[in-house]
This record gives C-alpha cells, sequence and structure tokens, in this order.
C-alpha cells in the first residue's frame, strides 16, 4: 500500500515539473504584443493644463484646458480670476448634428471660427480671450446655430456687461446677445452665496462658515468645538459642541447629572431621618393616652370600719401601716367584704335596726333605725379603684 502511494506521489510530481517546464504557445505571445502596440497615449496623458484646470480632448488629439467658472486659462500661469461675461450668441449657419459633440471634427472647426470672430469684436480694453462652450440649434430649425460662449477681461479693465453688450449691436455675424448669469455654477452654493459686479463673481461666506486661502469660491466650516465669529473660528461655549456650536448635549448631561445628584442627595438624607425615628421605641402619639388601669387614690384616706365580729376586742379597727400619712390602707392588700357582709344583707336603712344589731350602742337604740335622708347605699360600700 505505502508503495503504491509512493508511486502516485512521484507521478504528480513528474507531472507538474512538465508543466512548469512547457514553453508558451503562439496564440499567448500575440495576445502579448496585441496589448503592448494597441494603446495609443491621448493629448491629456502627459498632463498639459497648469494648476487647477481640467484638460479635455478635441478632434485631432488636441488638448483643450478649462477653469472653473469665473476664472480664465492663461498658458504661461494656468487659471486665474478675470472679468467674464458669459451670454449665448446666434449666426447664421447649417447646424449638423455632429456639432453638438465636443470631439467631432465639426464642432472643433466651428469653434475655431467662432473664437476668431469674437477676437476681432472685442479686442482692446483689456480683452483676453473667448472660448466657445457648446453648439445647437433652434427648436425645428437648422438654419441657425446657437453658442454658448465666455468672454474674458482683466480686473483691471474698465468694461462693463452693458459695455460688453453694445459692442455685439455692431456686429455683423452674431445676432440675438443674451446676456447670462454670472452665479451659475461659478460659487459652492452649500456654504457660499454668489453676487457678481461688472462681471466680477464674489462668493460671500454663509453663516458658520469661513473663507480659506486655498479657495475664493467656497468656504469651509469651523472643527468641532468651535463657531465662526467674523470669518473667523472661535472656542464654542462650555457645554456646546459640534457644527458651528449648535449640539447642547454636553450641557445637557451636566444638568441632568447635577439634578439628579441633587435629588439623590436628597433620598439619602430623608432615609436616613425615616431610619432614626423609627428606632424609638414609644411615639408621642401613645402618649397621650392614659392607662386603662386605674391606680387607688393616694390623697383620699379610706375611713376604717368597725369590726362586728370583734366588738369585745379592743382593736376593732383595720388599721394597716400604709407608709404613707394620707393613705390609711395599704395598696397591695386586697380588700374584702366578708366582715360587712351580713351587715349589707341584713340592714335595710327604710326600717328599724335589725335585731341581731339592737345592742350595737345605744345610739342605735335612741335612733330606732330612723332612715338618714342623706345617705346612700352606694357610699357605703367599698370602692375598689
Amino acid at each position: 500500500m505505502r508503495l503504491l502511494l509512493k508511486i502516485l506521489l512521484l507521478f504528480l510530481l513528474a507531472l507538474t515539473k512538465a508543466e512548469e517546464e512547457r514553453p508558451p504557445t503562439a496564440a499567448a505571445n500575440v495576445t502579448d504584443q496585441t496589448d503592448l502596440t494597441g494603446y495609443t497615449e491621448g493629448p491629456c496623458d502627459s498632463s498639459p493644463c497648469v494648476g487647477p484646470s481640467i484638460c479635455e480632448e478635441r478632434f485631432g488629439g488636441i488638448a483643450v484646458c478649462r477653469c472653473r467658472r469665473g476664472m480664465a486659462y492663461l498658458a504661461s500661469v494656468g487659471c486665474i480670476q478675470a472679468k467674464f461675461f458669459p451670454a449665448t450668441l446666434t449666426l447664421e449657419g447649417e447646424f449638423n448634428e455632429d456639432m453638438a459633440d465636443p470631439t467631432s471634427e465639426q464642432f472643433l472647426n466651428k469653434t475655431a471660427e467662432i473664437e476668431m470672430e469674437l477676437n476681432l469684436l472685442l479686442s482692446g480694453n483689456g480683452y483676453l480671450k473667448s472660448i466657445v462652450l457648446s453648439l445647437r440649434s433652434l427648436l425645428y430649425r437648422s438654419d441657425s446655430i446657437i453658442a454658448e460662449v465666455q468672454s474674458f477681461y482683466d480686473l483691471s479693465s474698465s468694461a462693463t456687461s452693458q459695455s460688453v453688450k453694445e459692442l455685439f449691436k455692431n456686429s455683423a455675424v452674431f445676432s440675438n446677445y443674451q446676456e447670462g448669469n454670472l452665479c451659475d455654477d461659478a460659487c459652492d452654493p452649500t456654504n457660499t452665496d454668489c453676487a457678481s459686479v461688472n462681471g466680477i463673481v464674489m462668493c460671500d461666506c454663509k453663516d458658520g462658515y469661513v473663507s480659506s486661502d486655498f479657495s475664493q469660491y467656497s468656504c469651509f466650516p469651523c472643527p468641532n468645538g468651535e463657531k465662526a465669529v467674523k470669518n473667523k473660528c472661535e472656542k464654542c461655549p462650555f457645554g456646546f459642541g459640534g457644527f458651528n456650536c449648535n449640539e447642547p448635549y454636553l450641557l445637557v448631561v451636566v444638568v441632568v447629572s447635577s439634578v439628579l445628584g441633587a435629588l439623590l442627595i436628597i433620598f439619602i438624607t430623608a432615609f436616613i431621618v425615616v431610619s432614626c425615628r423609627n428606632k424609638n421605641p414609644s411615639s408621642s402619639s401613645q402618649e397621650n393616652y392614659a392607662s386603662k388601669d386605674l391606680p387607688k387614690p393616694t390623697s383620699v384616706p379610706r375611713i376604717p370600719r368597725a369590726n362586728p365580729d370583734a366588738i369585745k376586742t379592743t382593736n376593732n379597727l383595720e388599721m394597716t401601716n400604709s407608709d404613707s400619712s394620707t393613705v390609711l390602707v395599704n395598696r397591695s392588700r386586697p380588700e374584702s367584704k366578708a366582715h360587712y357582709s351580713g351587715y349589707y344583707e341584713d340592714t335595710d336603712y327604710r326600717t328599724p335596726v335589725s335585731p341581731a344589731y339592737a345592742d350595737y350602742g345605744e345610739k342605735a337604740t335612741d335612733n330606732g333605725g330612723i332612715r338618714n335622708p342623706y345617705f346612700r347605699k352606694e357610699d357605703d360600700k367599698i370602692h375598689n379603684y
């Protein structure tokens, strides 16, 4: 088994080595040569334009350098700011559909003709150049050509929109001069407001943006944590951030945290106070109620009674030491009615004295048991306090 595996492994290695050493085919050589020789360098591949300009290809391998709207391209310096006057012109001629293609021969020839006529018409007073942007025809007519053009003057020139318009009135080639809007695609609409005066475009920064030395047609926002004040970036007040200090998230967090902290302190304090009050065994409300067990009066002495069963004895009074100068009876000693039960049961205060108590004394015999109108039976009973 191992021998078969070794033979199979050697066969695979030999096959792989043979594939690597095989020479390339003729078809492969033809393909490689076609790829190398079929590429043609374009007019814009060598970057012929200077500065921040855009290279556009024209018919015959011609490169044309274009600047952004409002700037003129000079071969020596590149894009420069200048006075410019956009317009649409009408001229006589047969319109060919190929003229609408900027890379066609017809477009190249017609634009060269128009630019030459413009240079002759507008020369002088600081005139720089004119360019043709597009060609089109009138609707449903092909006997006229409409050209969109831009004419540039030096910034020191006295040329105005009105003076340029007067020059076209005297032209025998161009007709129907219509002045264009200088602010179309001149300034960045997201962060600038465009204004134009005598062919000069001015891009004013919107609120929250500041100008930059790198571009005069767009403005830039301040970094996070700063805001634009008089075209300068200043730090945001405490608690604010984001674009132009419009996000008060930090201030909200600080205020909410302070309020929650104060509420937490109040809650903890109230909890401690309530816990301390609950530790007291008695409350003030319970102290206002009197005890249900009424004590015996301490200031009113009990009147001692005579014991009828011990008349013969010399000490027939229930005298008890109560350790008090006012109370004559010991409170802890239980009271008993045993000595007086017979008296209360047999004696009627509305009838003469019972014979059993007739010899109680002379007073009893003399009174004859006359009822005392001021005596109440309840007063003679022993009260338990």
